[in-house]
């Protein structure tokens, strides 16, 4: 398998229908208000992200022995709902929308989900919305998908032992300075 890792859920799905369904990629296209379906036959493709609902968002701090360093490590997981939309003007889509479930049951799916840390869930719905397009006779059927996905990011922090303070004491004269170092407490402390 080529480098298909690190890819954004909307890079996986693109992949995945482009392959499952044998269409060109450039016939699946991300939410654009403006976007015009093309006048000529075969089946396109559009991805429409909806609101997403984070699920964790935690963020660790550690230290890297080998290296020597501190490092600062993000992750986030997320519920993302993405429709995902097939139109044709011939009968394409009528005939292959289930194509479009059966795709992300794939085992090339299954492996894009494994290495980039995303789930699809498998069942949906497939909502026939033909008639919105009134006489034109497009075909046009919208199928909603939830998926998991999981965002993790690591990266060098600086880490800071010791502090200046200065104090002050009688708030009058005479004045009082004295300057420390403030002790802190290790990061690795109890790990």
């Amino acid at each position: 398998m080529a480098k298909e890792y690190n890819l954004t859920t909307l890079q996986m799905l693109i992949n995945v229908l482009a392959k499952e369904l044998d269409i060109a990629q450039d016939r699946i296209m991300i939410f654009n208000g403006e976007w015009n379906i093309p006048p000529y036959d075969g089946l396109f493709i559009m991805l429409e992200p909806l609101p997403a609902k984070v699920i964790s968002n935690r963020n660790i701090n550690k230290y890297d022995e080998e290296k020597g360093e501190y490092q600062e490590i993000q992750d986030l997981s997320v519920r993302e709902q993405i429709t995902i939309r097939i139109y044709s003007k011939n009968t394409e889509a009528l005939e292959r929308k289930e194509e479009v479930l059966m795709a992300m049951a794939s085992v090339y799916a299954q492996q894009l989900q494994e290495i980039n840390s995303i789930k699809i869930f498998r069942i949906a719905n497939i909502e026939n919305l033909s008639a919105l397009e009134g006489g034109s006779n497009l075909y046009r059927f919208d199928i909603p998908v939830t998926i998991f996905s999981w965002q993790h990011k690591v990266k060098t922090v600086d880490y800071f032992n010791d502090f200046n303070v200065e104090v002050k004491a009688n708030d009058g004269l005479p004045l009082i300075e004295e300057e420390f170092k403030q002790p802190t407490t290790s990061l690795t402390e109890g790990v």
